[in-house]
């Protein structure tokens, strides 16, 4: 069969590519860059924003499905996902997208399980969704506020284990990290130097205390919406 592919580079995607492609199917991974903020439900942040996006990409994807003869269109959504907030399912639903490790039982530790036992460097890769999820939903998104959390996730990122899960919020022109509990005392070891990095990157300020990750989208108040 040959397939196409909504491909992030993650590990759900990276397993799918290769468990497809070793069961004999023509794979076609395609890269779509998220969020579209030519799109204005998802510019403007609303809790359906995901809907509008991927209900946008997986359009995208079908017609180059159709274009190239395709059976059908997939994404990496696993079993877990399932169980979350999630409205970009409905889009995939709506289009027509199968989710074969879903449709598995397959969960993110399943599939990392499995990753790991195929030789697939990203088993250990850390979850990166969209960084839209970093801003309190209502919160107007735009390139540059989109640039400034993914540049603040990478100089983060520089203190801590490659397979540590780690995140920038922001609100307000604040950043809020959180990491694993674990990571918690070499970030603030160099608290100082990072906070002074974190302001000249173009934030306002660092919230004081780092916290414990946790998947979602910070409202701003402390508490936490998927």
């Amino acid at each position: 069969m040959k397939i196409v592919l909504a491909y992030s580079g993650g590990v759900d995607s990276a397993y799918l590519k290769h468990r497809l492609e070793a069961e004999g199917h023509e794979v076609l991974p395609v890269t779509v860059a998220l969020p579209d903020l030519s799109i204005p439900e998802v510019a403007m942040n609303r809790r359906d924003r995901c809907y509008w996006c991927k209900r946008a990409m997986f359009a995208k994807l079908r017609d180059y499905a159709d274009s190239v003869g395709a059976d059908f269109v997939a994404d990496g959504t696993n079993a877990d996902d399932l169980k979350e907030y999630r409205p970009g399912l409905r889009a995939r639903d709506e289009m027509g997208v199968r989710s074969p490790l879903a449709e598995a039982g397959l969960t993110k530790a399943d599939v990392r399980r499995l990753a790991e036992a195929a030789g697939l460097a990203v088993a250990v890769k850390p979850s990166s969704p969209c960084m839209a999820t970093r801003f309190p939903y209502d919160t107007e998104l735009t390139r540059e506020k989109l640039a400034l959390a993914a540049h603040a996730e990478a100089l983060v990122r520089e203190y801590l284990p490659p397979s540590a899960n780690m995140r920038v919020r922001c609100v307000g022109g604040r950043a809020a990290i959180e990491t694993d509990p674990g990571c918690f005392a070499q970030l603030r070891q160099a608290w100082p130097e990072l906070e002074n990095r974190l302001c000249l990157l173009g934030f306002v300020g660092v919230e004081p205390e780092v916290a414990p990750f946790r998947s979602g989208r910070w409202d701003g108040t402390g508490d936490f919406q998927a």
